[in-house]
């Protein structure tokens, strides 16, 4: 049997899969999950659902950590994230790895 489509290793550091995006300012309003998946993962990045192992969001910190299906996947989030975080709409976000699983 082949590897389950969408599973991630949990052998592997949080940090070499999953990020943790922060809203930046209140002045930015809410941000809703349905954004961060359309606007900045998808259009911005360039991924596509198969490419997200999972979404949490924790709107009323305005936090949201996403896991990648694979740490090539997480690698060229960042890489993305470098060349665009001044632009929107990243640059209404930080990003930093995620160090442990759980709320912020």
């Amino acid at each position: 049997m082949g590897p389950l489509v969408g599973a991630v290793d949990m052998n592997v550091p949080p940090e070499k899969t999953s990020v943790r995006l922060r809203v930046r300012s209140p002045s930015h309003g809410r941000v809703h999950r349905n954004m961060v998946v359309k606007e900045v993962l998808m259009d911005c990045i360039g991924m596509v659902p198969a490419n997200i192992f999972c979404l949490q969001d924790y709107p009323a910190k305005g936090t949201f950590d996403v896991t990648f299906a694979s740490q090539e996947l997480c690698s060229t989030f960042w890489k993305v994230y470098q060349e665009k975080k001044e632009t929107a709409p990243l640059s209404s976000f930080t990003a930093e790895p995620l160090k442990e699983w759980g709320p912020p």
